[in-house]
């Protein structure tokens, strides 16, 4: 890819490195001058204009109060849009949604974006000022804003690089009808923006073959998060009490293995304190939650911590944990998705724990990698009996941490990761006419 070649990104999150999306796109385009680089975003985070340097935010918020205010539609005219917004770090909050009411929300969302309210002037003249050379998107699961990136690269003839890190095409649903309808929809609108696009990034093999089973083959990469090999950490010690964190999302019922985990370390704890849990986390829990999670003495629930923090609690942690729900309902998105944190586990110089079900994409990499000690099991007594075999061998320990090493930069470096970016953007403009 040129250094002149101008990179026009769509994705909820800006580009920065307070979320795991946010982070995967600054190194995506850490190669490309901050100034060749514009995004369009959703959210309230806030951005680095030393990663890029045109941020454009549309505000779902704004939309949806002008299209409520007073039951009358919005006017396109409107601005629904600010280049710049600052808020603060997410943390832990006693009030959650319900998934099934987040399902009805996400209609909502839809519903409000197929008005093309995003459509305004400011936008457009946005766009023909930066005139980009490519389009970069993130796929989401709002089905209409597939249909605006789609739009957007037809008007100003924008090659297109879709990247997809979650499955929201496959998944079959039959109840409400509503829902059933807007999954139809979701996949008409998946497939369009599929067609289109001149080159596919997928996060991992697993989602690959998923989208060349469901919708042809295309010209594809596989790239995620990436880390350097000159990454160090201070050199394991095989101490009690034992500090095991969690940096991450706590989403689609991982929580639930958490506990079951704290049940563990609280068998494992009898006698004495050899284990404590940390939890950094920016998900939102109910208060019942919360109290569950205060009743364990060997957890602390922490707030979102940034990229240099991560990095602190890291080298402080003597064991990393990775979780994956046992819930069937998420089976579908756990068989093709990658967590993002995987190659940050690898290169950590640290023991990592995990616990999911095999049929997990992240849990099988690690296990069949042997890299990690892995637990299929919700039991309490046979996660803490594996975790004490796990860390009985202290070689065995040790030659475990080197090899997650050498698969971490095997796998993920960053010179190899940005490789295939650039053959991604490159495949895509030069399909171009």
């Amino acid at each position: 890819m040129k250094k002149s070649t101008k990179i026009l990104i769509f994705q909820h999150n800006p580009m920065s490195y307070k979320s795991a999306n946010g982070r995967t796109l600054a190194m995506f385009f850490s190669g490309t001058e901050a100034e060749n680089l514009a995004q369009i975003y959703v959210s309230d985070m806030e951005t680095d204009f030393s990663l890029c340097a045109h941020f454009f935010r549309i505000s779902e918020t704004a939309m949806l109060k002008n299209a409520c205010q007073n039951g009358h539609p919005i006017s396109q005219r409107q601005i629904f849009a600010e280049t710049k917004v600052a808020a603060p770090t997410l943390t832990a909050s006693a009030k959650k949604i319900p998934y099934f009411v987040k399902d009805y929300m996400t209609l909502v969302r839809d519903g409000v974006w197929r008005k093309n309210r995003w459509d305004t002037p400011e936008l457009n003249a946005w766009i023909q000022e930066f005139s980009p050379d490519c389009m970069f998107f993130s796929a989401g699961n709002i089905a209409a804003e597939y249909e605006m990136v789609i739009t957007l690269c037809k008007r100003y003839r924008i090659p297109l690089v879709m990247h997809i890190g979650d499955d929201y095409f496959t998944k079959k649903k039959y109840f409400p009808i509503s829902m059933a309808a807007y999954q139809c929809r979701m996949q008409k609108c998946f497939a369009a923006a599929y067609e289109a696009s001149g080159c596919i990034v997928a996060i991992g093999e697993a989602m690959k073959r998923a989208t060349i089973a469901r919708f042809g083959e295309k010209p594809y990469v596989v790239a995620m998060n990436a880390v350097s090999a000159q990454t160090h950490y201070r050199p394991y010690e095989h101490r009690e009490p034992f500090q095991i964190s969690y940096i991450g999302n706590l989403g689609i019922n991982r929580i639930d293995t958490i506990f079951c985990l704290c049940e563990a370390l609280e068998c494992l704890n009898r006698e004495r304190e050899r284990f404590h849990l940390n939890l950094y986390t920016r998900s939102q829990f109910s208060n019942k939650i919360l109290a569950q999670i205060h009743s364990y003495s060997c957890c602390t629930l922490h707030g979102a911590i940034d990229k240099e923090v991560v990095e602190r609690v890291m080298e402080k942690s003597g064991i990393l944990l990775h979780v994956e729900s046992f819930k069937k309902r998420w089976k579908t998105i756990l068989e093709t998705a990658i967590s993002t944190k995987t190659p940050e586990l690898l290169i950590s110089g640290r023991p990592i724990l995990v616990i999911g079900p095999r049929y997990s994409s992240t849990v099988e990499f690690l296990e069949s990698t042997e890299t990690a000690i892995v637990i299929h099991t919700e039991d309490a007594k046979q996660i803490a009996q594996s975790i004490e075999n796990g860390l009985s061998d202290q070689q065995q320990c040790q030659n475990r941490i080197e090899h997650a090493r050498e698969i971490a930069v095997e796998y993920f470096s960053v010179e190899k990761t940005l490789e295939r970016i650039q053959y991604a953007i490159q495949t895509a403009v030069g399909e171009m006419p």
